[in-house]
């Protein structure tokens, strides 16, 4: 968790080195929330071209609290949001290029009422995390 401007922002980056069966970035597993239970709950999903990047933006709630969340993957070289695109590539690492690796993405910050700030400071950190990653 890092403190970008006046709000808190947090990443999280689950990185595969070699993919395999019950592993893999691209994963029924890997959920943003529980399917069930009274925690979390996801109330917005969309895909999104925020400047030059795009990422799938969820909103989650719990009770009083919100989060916007910007998600993406990373197969290879390859960056895309899109789960079914992001399999396209990993069969194509590994078939073509011999390649088993991947990465999902997570950044997400709290928010009160304005969804547009909040996308505007998510754009600011991935930029500035982009490279890094």
């Amino acid at each position: 968790v890092y403190l970008f401007g006046d709000a808190l922002t947090q990443i999280d980056l689950a990185f595969y080195r070699s993919q395999h069966q019950g592993a893999e970035a691209v994963s029924s597993q890997n959920k943003l929330v529980a399917a069930t239970g009274d925690d979390w709950k996801q109330t917005h999903v969309v895909d999104l071209k925020e400047g030059e990047h795009f990422v799938t933006e969820s909103e989650l709630r719990f009770r009083n609290q919100r989060l916007l969340v910007w998600h993406w993957y990373r197969i290879g070289s390859f960056v895309t949001p899109n789960q079914y695109i992001a399999k396209v590539f990993d069969a194509y690492n590994q078939l073509i290029l011999g390649r088993n690796d991947a990465t999902m993405i997570t950044i997400a910050t709290q928010y009160d009422s304005d969804r547009s700030i909040r996308r505007g400071r998510l754009n600011n950190f991935y930029n500035d995390a982009f490279p890094q990653i």
